[in-house]
């Protein structure tokens, strides 16, 4: 009777080591497809984070473009009108040391020369550039944020049960899959002191038997 029982419960754990087997090639599976998952999820952040790095760096590049037009332009004329001033003072400055009789003679010629509106004012930017540089200051701030929050909140939220999940998965499925119950451990115990089971086997059901009691408390 002894005998059969210990078959019996054999049999059970050769089909619990089936269902292990397959379970097991399964959850492979499935840590294939996960794996897949994180990898595109994981992927597509990347895009989106370097597209928006372009799309920044692209109007910051504009604004930079803007700024060196203006001084490779606007600099330029400034130069050439300072330059023109300049000889108009120096000139000035000799006729002033003239004979009033040869200064009075081509005075009005140097002073319609001298007359303001002739002088080009250079196109203001900066109040355009400092609002655009001022934007983009207020974006790396939000940026800044934006990522900091991501960066405190995704490893938590992925962490969120895990260690809970795991220990569960592990309980339900390996452990009750590849560890015989208490009941098994029962029946081989009786077998050994009914002494219907051979030389061979007695050692490591003895085994058993020892770790049945010490689960229990007894000697």
């Amino acid at each position: 009777m002894q005998l059969q029982t210990l078959k019996e419960e054999r049999r059970k754990l050769l089909g619990f080591k089936v269902t292990g087997e397959r379970r097991s090639q399964e959850y492979l599976e499935q840590t294939k497809i996960e794996r897949c998952k994180v990898v595109s999820e994981f992927e597509q952040l990347r895009h989106l984070l370097e597209e928006q790095e372009r799309l920044l760096l692209t109007r910051l590049g504009e604004v930079e473009k803007e700024i060196v037009n203006w001084q490779n332009g606007s600099v330029a004329k400034l130069s050439e009108e300072i330059s023109h001033l300049s000889e108009l003072i120096s000139e000035l400055e000799k006729k002033y040391q003239q004979p009033v009789s040869e200064f009075l003679q081509d005075i009005r010629s140097t002073l319609n020369r001298c007359k303001v509106g002739d002088f080009q004012q250079p196109l203001e930017i900066f109040p355009d550039v400092e609002k655009k540089l001022s934007n983009f200051s207020q974006k790396n701030i939000v940026l800044k944020e934006t990522l900091r929050k991501f960066k405190d909140s995704l490893p938590s939220e992925l962490e969120v049960e895990w260690g809970e999940c795991l220990e569960k998965s592990w309980k339900s499925d390996l452990c009750q899959v590849y560890f015989p119950t208490e009941k098994t451990m029962r029946v081989v115990a009786q077998a050994l002191l009914a002494e219907e089971v051979s030389e061979v086997g007695q050692s490591s059901l003895l085994a058993m038997k020892e770790d049945l009691y010490r689960k229990e408390g007894r000697p």
